[in-house]
């Protein structure tokens, strides 16, 4: 489904949809909320921009982008800027962790308003979802899904006003993962970490949450960091909440912080960064003729060579360059049995045209670059994805 066939009518900025939905979970948290009416546990799934299609029950499709809330294995809620019918059936589009699309069939349950013309729209899944597939691992566990190990992680994470107690917490933490944990002093040091070298994750310190650490957020974004930023704080409550995500930091986290909970939040954030190593090596299809071994051992050293190449462009945000090789691996990688190799360009390319800058398109393409970097024949070990850190002087 092309993105632009479909009509958004969540018309508010990205600051009032966060603020809308802090809302929501803080109002559902103090009712006792968290699970739906059948009593299965929903995650937070913050997406924008998610195609879904309606079909009202009594006639017409309408096409709509909307704002996804929250995920289960039978279903999610969504904001819409209008009123759907209960009943209607629908097809929605989401992505997998490794950036492949899946289309899924379900039927709308619930339609409550919200403010306006904002409603939230409820929708129960025809059939149940491996929610591994889809969040990070730890969310899946606790929602009933399947489980990630933390060696998944490959991210650059870039760690700024910690103590050096923090900072040894923090690298216990990541000594069984591929992260590459990186702490600079304060948040002005962080714009020439990143104008030297490709960083996935920022995380800060900022405090008590006053105006100078909400001024560090701004700063960091005003270096056109686009990634996730993590802002955390002595103290977290609706209020910093929503002064965070006013200057640009998409989550609040409260001290103190034990093991499990880094270890979590350092999961949630490589998920929405893309830097999670692909679950084994990327096989082809066509592994199994006599006659194309050769033929595939020669695209496995391409498909390495395009996912540096990503990588280089992620560093210089060079659009030309990330957009010829993902189109130059959607043309080729299926018919040399990779198919979701090309799936995963096709949503790369689909995020650089809607967004038109490459930062803004990083998690996509980090997807895709692991996934190049996970191609391998049978039998053979791939290579140690490359974290970016390699393009870095930020050590």
């Amino acid at each position: 489904m092309s993105a632009d066939r479909f009509t958004d009518l969540v018309r508010i900025t990205n600051a009032q949809r966060e603020a809308l939905l802090d809302r929501l979970d803080y109002g559902n948290r103090e009712g006792g909320g968290g699970s739906n009416r059948r009593g299965e546990r929903r995650i937070d799934y913050r997406r924008d921009r998610i195609p879904i299609v309606v079909e009202h029950p009594a006639g017409g499709v309408v096409r709509l982008l909307v704002c996804a809330r929250n995920l289960s294995g039978g279903g999610m809620s969504f904001i819409h800027g209008g009123f759907v019918h209960c009943e209607s059936s629908c097809k929605v589009v989401l992505f997998r962790n490794d950036g492949s699309p899946v289309v899924l069939t379900g039927t709308v349950r619930s339609c409550r308003n919200l403010q306006g013309q904002l409603h939230e729209i409820g929708v129960r899944f025809d059939h149940r979802i491996d929610l591994a597939q889809f969040v990070a691992s730890d969310d899946a566990v606790a929602a009933g899904g399947g489980a990630r190990s933390a060696s998944d992680l490959c991210g650059v994470v870039l760690a700024a006003g910690f103590s050096e107690l923090d900072r040894r917490l923090f690298e216990h933490v990541v000594r069984t993962t591929s992260i590459k944990l990186h702490f600079v002093a304060n948040a002005g040091e962080v714009a020439s970490v990143i104008a030297d070298g490709f960083v996935d994750i920022v995380l800060l310190d900022v405090g008590i949450g006053d105006e100078k650490g909400w001024a560090g957020v701004r700063a960091i974004r005003d270096s056109d960091f686009e990634g996730p930023l993590v802002a955390v704080s002595s103290r977290r409550d609706h209020d910093r909440l929503a002064a965070a995500r006013a200057v640009g930091a998409d989550e609040v986290v409260e001290k103190p912080l034990d093991q499990a909970g880094i270890l979590d939040l350092l999961m949630q954030m490589h998920t929405r960064a893309g830097a999670t190593i692909c679950s084994g090596p990327l096989l082809s299809g066509l592994e199994d003729r006599p006659d194309t071994v050769e033929l595939l051992q020669h695209y496995v050293e391409q498909a390495h060579a395009a996912g540096e190449t990503l990588l280089k462009g992620l560093h210089s945000r060079d659009m030309e360059s990330v957009r010829e090789t993902c189109l130059a691996i959607k043309g080729s990688a299926a018919g040399y049995g990779f198919p979701a190799l090309s799936t995963a360009a096709a949503a790369a390319l689909e995020r650089l045209d809607e967004c038109a800058s490459v930062a803004a398109a990083a998690p996509a393409i980090r997807r895709l670059q692991l996934m190049c970097t996970a191609v391998a024949l049978r039998g053979e070990s791939c290579p140690t994805p490359a974290s970016g850190d390699d393009q870095s002087n930020a050590a």
